[in-house]
């Protein structure tokens, strides 16, 4: 069977299940990849998803919101279903405990994979496998895993932090019929068709004035400092408010940092104000590393010609599209009203994604949408 990009709309997890199911045919083992509200039961969900795909791996995570191609969902599940011919070779870990020590885990589960795939070497052939990192967005501890997959593998490893809708209470990742939190599902897939991944941003230096995180706290991701004052204060005065007057979310959606480096932007979004003045962001910030704030351009736009670009290096034969949008973005086009924009680009290419607390490709990101392109 071909990949299926499908959708269900808020209903009884068993009920949305047994639709995308009776849609997506006989996948006959395969994988099957969703995202489902975070409003959900996340135990009946996993269940549910799973006791639909018998033989299949069935992966997932929890979403602030879902979307394919016919629009976002608060309560709804997307899925892509990769049947076996388009994904011959699959297997999934799970890595539990990130709040604690996760390197030797994240060994312990790469190790795995390649041993249940029967390919010793698979970890070294990175134009045959692929990788993909689902993570409880709730951890900060995205970036220790991927550290630790890159010196375990020359295979990408790309995927999203499952999110809620902004009470940093309800995220989940879901493995072989369960939810879990604290938690990561670690996949290694050889397709068998095509496939490249790619990232696209929408933001430029708003200013040359430059923020410099003086004091911080890389495990919590909080900066106590910037510049020598309190973190609130000093973001705030950039943007000429106060720390009484200003609206965090305006700072959080509108006004990230960013890193710049030879022409190139890496967002740290700011995620919670703290009473003391010190701010927790969604990806770590390190002392002495100057930082600019970031004015957002066209999305819509911007992401079109990001999706003409993996078409084009597909050769225009695109069967399926992973979308990991950052939550950051979700909320930028929500504010400017162009989701459904957003979700019907490209209506030829069928797309599925959810807004994430972060994206995963070469390294922990924010403010990004991360795709893969699957071929025809």
């Amino acid at each position: 069977m071909p990949i299926r990009v499908l959708s269900a709309p808020p209903g009884a997890p068993e009920a949305m299940a047994g639709s995308l199911r009776e849609r997506a045919g006989a996948p006959g083992g395969g994988l099957v990849l969703y995202f489902a509200s975070c409003r959900l039961d996340p135990a009946r969900t996993a269940k549910a998803m799973a006791d639909a795909f018998p033989g299949s791996e069935v992966v997932g995570c929890s979403s602030c919101c879902e979307y394919t191609n016919a629009g976002f969902t608060e309560g709804g599940v997307a899925a892509l279903v990769f049947g076996r011919d388009a994904v011959p070779a699959v297997s999934a870990a799970l890595v539990t405990g990130l709040l604690e020590a996760a390197g030797p885990k994240v060994e312990e589960a790469v190790r795995g994979l390649a041993a249940d795939l029967g390919d010793p070497e698979a970890l070294s052939q990175y134009d045959r496998y692929l990788g993909l990192a689902l993570m409880d967005g709730l951890t900060r501890s995205e970036e220790a895993v991927m550290e630790r997959l890159g010196d375990l593998s020359h295979v990408a490893f790309v995927g999203g932090s499952a999110s809620d809708q902004y009470t940093f209470d309800r995220a989940w990742v879901a493995f072989r019929g369960e939810a879990h939190r604290a938690a990561s599902v670690l996949v290694l897939a050889r397709p068998a068709v095509r496939w490249q991944a790619g990232m696209t941003l929408s933001w430029q230096a708003w200013d040359a004035v430059a923020l410099t995180p003086t004091r911080v706290d890389l495990a919590r991701r909080r900066v106590f400092e910037l510049d020598g004052r309190p973190a609130i204060d000093r973001y705030a005065e950039v943007l000429g408010f106060t720390r009484d007057n200003l609206d965090f979310n305006y700072l959080q959606i509108s006004h990230p940092l960013g890193l710049v480096a030879q022409g190139e932007i890496f967002v740290r979004a700011p995620a919670i104000a703290n009473p003391d003045g010190s701010i927790d962001f969604f990806c770590r910030l390190h002392e002495g590393t100057p930082l600019r704030v970031l004015n957002s351009t066209p999305i819509v736009a911007e992401t079109a010609a990001h999706l003409e670009s993996l078409r084009a290096r597909m050769d225009g034969r695109v069967g399926a599209v992973v979308d990991f949008c950052c939550a950051n973005r979700h909320g930028l086009l929500k504010a400017a009203r162009q989701l459904d924009a957003y979700a019907r680009l490209a209506p030829e290419t069928p797309r599925a994604g959810f807004a994430t607390y972060g994206e995963q490709y070469l390294g922990h990101m924010n403010c990004t949408s991360t795709m893969i392109a699957f071929g025809a």
